[in-house]
């Protein structure tokens, strides 16, 4: 994994004329699609894709968005992080191999992201999102609602507040 900027935002309007919470992604000044987020902080490309990271200008309750993106440029996951009444700004990006990165985010806060080359089922309610679930577990299960299937996990190393996480 390494950093790039090939990327781009442009505003969206909705139809009363205020800006969009999404973008249109442009890829060397194409456009490409849309994606959640106003501003790129940080773009890597991975061996089997490209991340982005995007917040949405919002100084008061500021929101992560993290895209996973394929080589043509077609959203496989999105994660979100945010904390009600809360600010946060994206610092100590650090890549740690060829499939994890560190970052901060809220005050005190340390979290690892890692992006699979292919998608892993992860429980999607009770709170065990992020919980890697072995495929001979998930039986006939499968329809969307207990399981998802995610390129990305996000685990938060250490911190005394604990935001929200988009499931």
């Amino acid at each position: 994994m390494f950093r790039i900027n090939n990327f781009s935002l442009a505003p969206v309007l909705r139809a009363d004329g205020e800006q969009a919470e999404e973008s249109a992604l442009l890829f060397d000044g194409q456009a490409v699609g849309k994606v959640d987020g106003l501003v790129i902080e940080k773009q890597f490309k991975t061996i089997s894709g490209f991340l982005l990271f995007n917040t949405h200008d919002c100084p008061y309750e500021e929101t992560l968005s993290i895209s996973y993106l394929s080589p043509a440029f077609r959203i496989l996951d999105n994660r979100r992080l945010y904390g009600f009444y809360s600010t946060g700004t994206l610092r100590e990006v650090r890549v740690c191999g060829e499939n994890k990165v560190r970052f901060s985010f809220f005050a005190d806060d340390l979290w690892e992201l890692t992006v699979f080359a292919y998608p892993r089922f992860t429980a999607s309610q009770w709170g065990l999102a992020g919980y890697v679930i072995p495929y001979f577990l998930i039986g006939s299960l499968i329809d969307g609602r207990w399981f998802k299937q995610r390129y990305l996990k996000l685990k938060m190393l250490g911190n005394w507040n604990k935001p929200y996480i988009d499931r």
